[in-house]
């Protein structure tokens, strides 16, 4: 399980990057069950498959507050709320008036208040615009106090294309990166990216996470042609061996990852000293790099 390789326990995870958040959060709740509590810093998309709480809920008048982040009379209810939906995934979060579909940040505090030590607050602490990469201004992200780890998510699939297109703030990008939008997105560019933002990143345990996706064909430059990904397998390995795991089509035969996806976490954890893993937010696969 991803939860298990990333060492997640008890306490704060941020995720930010791109290219997976969201699907890398719900895959982590999927897995821890009990004591999961999904939440933003930003903003996410309410999930219609889960409880969720938010100033609205029934026995809260309907009342949103004026001021985020001054809500201490919505802690019983909150701390109500989470003991009677211990056994599974849980959102907390406020209605984001410009946008019912969505929800903006609940005072984490309030939230660590309420859950108790054995609880995993899982925070979406960036926004991308639905791109594979991303560049930060200088409000962003909003990591939480008392963060333990902050897993950082780029999208594979954006590795090859030009930064304009495939970057959210590629002005930014390029600048950190030493080059111009019109290049390609390489490993040593998002590794100079990364170690120019390190600082923004806050104290916690910092992990790179390669995120494929299982529906989309490789197209970066350590591929050897359009490559259908596949994804028959879901569980995790430590390690694999490159290339001679290699099956022609340019899948790892030992832990199912593309080899392009693997090489491209290996170089960016050779170039920042870092945490890297390469695997599927989607499915479950995943190995250290």
């Amino acid at each position: 399980m991803i939860k298990d390789v990333l060492g997640i326990c008890p306490g704060i995870t941020a995720v930010i990057g791109s290219g997976g958040k969201t699907t890398l959060i719900r895959k982590l709740a999927e897995e821890i069950r009990a004591h999961v509590i999904i939440c933003t810093t930003t903003h996410i998309m309410r999930p219609d498959d889960m409880p969720v709480f938010t100033p609205e809920a029934p026995g809260l008048n309907g009342n949103s507050p004026a001021i985020a982040n001054e809500m201490p009379e919505y802690e019983p209810a909150l701390a109500a709320f989470l003991r009677d939906n211990t056994g599974h995934p849980v959102c907390v979060g406020i209605p984001d008036p410009e946008n019912p579909a969505k929800l903006i940040s609940y005072p984490i505090e309030e939230i660590e208040r309420a859950t108790g030590e054995n609880a995993c607050i899982l925070v979406e602490a960036d926004g991308s615009k639905h791109l594979p990469l991303k560049a930060h201004n200088e409000n962003e992200p909003v990591i939480p106090k008392n963060c333990a780890r902050v897993i950082l998510v780029i999208g594979a699939h954006g590795f090859g294309k030009p930064i304009a297109e495939a970057v959210h703030r590629p002005e930014i990008f390029a600048k950190l990166a030493n080059t111009d939008v019109s290049s390609p997105v390489t490993p040593e560019a998002v590794a100079a990216v990364i170690n120019a933002e390190r600082a923004k990143f806050g104290s916690g345990r910092l992990q790179i996470f390669v995120n494929f996706k299982d529906t989309l064909r490789s197209e970066n430059r350590f591929a050897s042609g359009n490559v259908q990904i596949s994804h028959s397998i879901s569980g995790i390995r430590t390690s694999c061996d490159i290339p001679a795991d290699m099956t022609q089509s340019g899948i790892c035969t030992s832990c199912d990852i593309p080899a392009d996806t693997i090489k491209i976490a290996r170089e960016i954890a050779a170039l920042t000293g870092l945490e890297s893993y390469a695997g599927s937010a989607e499915t479950g696969v995943v190995i250290s790099c």
